[in-house]
C-alpha cells in the first residue's frame, strides 16, 4: 500500500491527475517502479490505484502530506535564503 501511495503522490506531483495516467506513466519508468518495490514491469495497475483511493481519508492523507512538506522545505528555505544573502 506504501509503495502504491508514495506512486500516486510522485505520479501528481509529476503533473499526471487521473490513476489511469499515473499508471501509464509509472510504466515509462522502471527505475521507478524497482525503487519502489513493484515486482512486475506492468504493476501497478490502475484498479489497485483506483481501490486505494476509493478507501483513503483525504484529510488524513492531506494532514500528513502537508506536515512532511512543511519539514522538508522550511530547512531548505532557510538554506537558500541565507545562500542568496
Amino acid at each position: 500500500m506504501a509503495s502504491i501511495l508514495a506512486l500516486i503522490v510522485i505520479g501528481l506531483m509529476s503533473g499526471h491527475k487521473g490513476y489511469t495516467s499515473i499508471v501509464t506513466w509509472a510504466r515509462s519508468q522502471p527505475e521507478l517502479t524497482e525503487v519502489l518495490s513493484f515486482r512486475f514491469a506492468n504493476s501497478p495497475r490502475a484498479a489497485a490505484i483506483h481501490n486505494l483511493l476509493k478507501h483513503l481519508d483525504v484529510v488524513s492523507l492531506e494532514a500528513a502530506l502537508t506536515k512532511c512538506l512543511c519539514f522538508y522545505s522550511y530547512p531548505l528555505a532557510l538554506f537558500y535564503s541565507k545562500i542568496r544573502k
